[in-house]
């Protein structure tokens, strides 16, 4: 005597087996863990600037640079994460994901809704599994009986009017949590939207030079600067009425801004005087203006540079010979040699009325990149989180019971942890019935 299955549980077209296809819950899974690995490389990697955006040339000669100053590089580089900007396999990941989460947050409305009220057992219930058990018995059903009644919120019978010992009982079990589980899918979907959102409207800069005192617009991007202090100990991110420390030698952010620094380098500062008034000086391999005071920024150490004092014809070779030590030749116009010396801490050197004044110092190299909408993560986790722990903890059962006198047609449906069991209504029913003949067929209708 088996129940009746509705229409919607037989009839299994294309579209039907699809969608039931697409609710399976390794889906999620899969995906949640792609999205939240794309996120972190998407803050933990170096991204392409974006001033270098739709530049195929210079991404890839900027991607391969950046590959080569770290582990696994040419790996990171072949699989694209350091231009998730423009990766269009993550925008396809996304929209994928985006549907899967969709089919199954309608599932879980549709089972939330399904489950406001108790209704015949015949009913198709999404994201659950269907197992019938019957037994061949004349004896009152075990499970009308108050042991299992009572671990059921509600209960319900329905005598039947030709006996009214017999009849149909039904039951169900974290009913009104079910719309809870809702939030696993709406947690992953922000997760989603968080990495979108970033890539869609975050950016970067990369190799932003900064020498002591100086200062560095962070426009178009922001309306915010960098600055480098006097004594090249601190980098600030000043904007409007505020300053904030972010660093020493180090890396640093405040709130959704995050500065990386890729190196610091050895620099120098010069001045040259004739007669008490200032010369002006020319950095050859630097782009910039003449100016009185020169700051010459090394690649590294036993690197040269070299200035020019235009007005009297006169080359200054500087080589970095270790920390706060330089060594320095100043050479005329018929490149004859007027001074060979060594540069230690602050110094001062003088050829006739020239003075040269040196003190050492070093620069930094930063790269910057901003996530503003990286606070949507902290909500999404609690969500998926929350949404986890109920689900675990609470999962929905239904059972629905048929007696007359042929015997007993027990119908589960449930989701996966749900008690009891299938396995522990036949044990049940073994111990309770022994010697009478049980058959058990689960029928699987969504996972």
């Amino acid at each position: 005597m088996p129940f009746e299955r509705s229409p919607s549980a037989i009839n299994s077209t294309a579209l039907t087996r699809a969608w039931q296809a697409l609710s399976h819950p390794i889906w999620p899974v899969v995906l949640t863990v792609l999205i939240l690995l794309f996120l972190l490389a998407h803050l933990l990697l170096p991204q392409v600037p974006t001033a270098m955006a739709g530049d195929s040339v210079a991404v890839d000669s900027w991607s391969t640079v950046t590959a080569g100053g770290m582990p696994f590089g040419e790996l990171l580089h072949a699989s694209s994460l350091f231009d998730l900007a423009g990766t269009s396999t993550l925008r396809f990941l996304l929209a994928l994901s985006t549907a899967i989460l969709v089919i199954r947050l309608s599932n879980r409305l549709w089972l939330a809704w399904c489950t406001r009220h108790l209704q015949a057992p015949s009913q198709t219930l999404p994201l659950t599994d269907v197992y019938e058990i019957r037994q061949s018995t004349t004896n009152p059903p075990l499970y009308g009986q108050q042991n299992y009644a009572a671990s059921f919120h509600r209960t319900s019978s329905q005598p039947s009017p030709s006996d009214e010992d017999h009849g149909l009982w039904l039951g169900d079990r974290n009913q009104r949590l079910t719309w809870s589980a809702m939030l696993i899918e709406i947690g992953i979907l922000m997760i989603g939207l968080t990495l979108l959102l970033n890539l869609q409207y975050g950016w970067q800069m990369a190799d932003i030079d900064l020498s002591p005192g100086q200062t560095v617009s962070l426009s178009p991007f922001s309306d915010d600067t960098l600055s480098l202090d006097d004594s090249a100990t601190m980098v600030s991110l000043c904007c409007e009425n505020q300053i904030s420390i972010l660093a020493g030698s180090g890396g640093g952010n405040t709130g959704l801004i995050r500065l990386l620094e890729q190196q610091v380098g050895p620099a120098l500062i010069a001045r040259a005087t004739m007669d008490g008034e200032e010369l002006p000086l020319h950095a050859i391999e630097q782009r910039g203006d003449l100016t009185t005071e020169l700051i010459v920024r090394f690649p590294q150490e036993r690197s040269e540079r070299a200035i020019a004092i235009p007005d009297h014809n006169l080359l200054l070779r500087i080589v970095n010979d270790g920390p706060q030590s330089y060594r320095i030749q100043v050479i005329d116009a018929s490149n004859a040699i007027l001074l060979s010396d060594d540069i230690l801490g602050d110094s001062s050197l003088s050829i006739g009325d020239l003075e040269l004044i040196f003190r050492p110092t070093q620069s930094v190299t930063l790269s910057i990149s901003a996530r503003p909408y990286l606070w949507l993560l902290i909500p999404a986790l609690f969500l998926l989180l929350v949404g986890l722990i109920l689900r675990w903890r609470f999962p929905y059962v239904r059972l629905g019971v048929l007696h007359d006198s042929t015997g007993t047609a027990i119908r589960w449906q449930g989701q996966k942890g749900a008690r009891p069991a299938p396995a522990e209504l036949i044990a049940d029913i073994e111990q309770e019935k022994a010697g009478n003949m049980i058959d058990a067929t689960p029928q699987t209708e969504g996972l």
